[in-house]
């Protein structure tokens, strides 16, 4: 495995700990291999993951190259590499209480997970970023994400202006507001219709 960023030029990434893996199976995203430490006894919850994707390649390596390949102080029981799933605008399902989220230009891969998990939380149908940026496969924005990013769609647009032309040419996207791109690039381009305040204006953390 010659992965150094997290990240492989054919459409995989790099998948460490129980929740992110957990939510990823549950999910139904597609592993191309597991990485585990040999000389580790396994747990059930690594041998049920593992039960779960028999398809996946096996990899078993040395305590040493575990810890080279893991992005925490401590590695991971098991470490996934998973594929990437192909999305676009017109992927994005309408409804009427459709809740999509704009990140423009995400400059921290960190902080584009803990949005993709705001944004879970808050009920939110898509997440896109739009131009040069964080990419949400960055192993920061999985690890960040808490699992959210298989939970909740996160797509690419190279715009900000895309994501409104699509909009109103396509119309597929009934019962919008009006976008609203704010200084830190964070955006809710419609609010569900039970919510009793614009979700942009909903706090985040508490």
């Amino acid at each position: 495995l010659a992965i150094v960023t997290g990240m492989t030029r054919d459409g995989t990434f790099l998948v460490e700990g129980v929740q992110p893996i957990t939510m990823a199976v549950e999910h139904g995203w597609d592993f191309d291999a597991f990485v585990y430490d040999a000389a580790r006894t396994r747990s059930a919850w690594a041998t049920g993951i593992l039960d779960a994707r028999p398809e996946a390649t096996r990899y078993e390596m040395s305590t040493e190259l575990v810890g080279a390949l893991s992005g925490k102080d401590e590695a991971s029981e098991l470490i996934g590499v998973a594929r990437m799933r192909e999305r676009t605008l017109a992927d994005i399902v309408p409804r009427p209480d459709l809740l999509v989220v704009v990140v423009d230009r995400p400059s921290s891969p960190g902080n584009l997970g803990t949005i993709v998990r705001s944004g879970d939380a808050l009920g939110a149908h898509a997440i896109v970023t739009t131009g040069h940026g964080a990419d949400a496969y960055d192993p920061a924005a999985v690890t960040a994400s808490r699992g959210s990013l298989f939970a909740v769609p996160v797509l690419r647009a190279e715009s900000s202006a895309e994501v409104k032309s699509h909009d109103i040419a396509s119309g597929s996207w009934p019962g919008l507001s009006r976008p609203i791109f704010f200084r830190y690039g964070v955006c809710s381009l419609a609010r569900r219709a039970r919510s009793p305040m614009p979700s942009w204006k909903a706090r985040l953390a508490r």
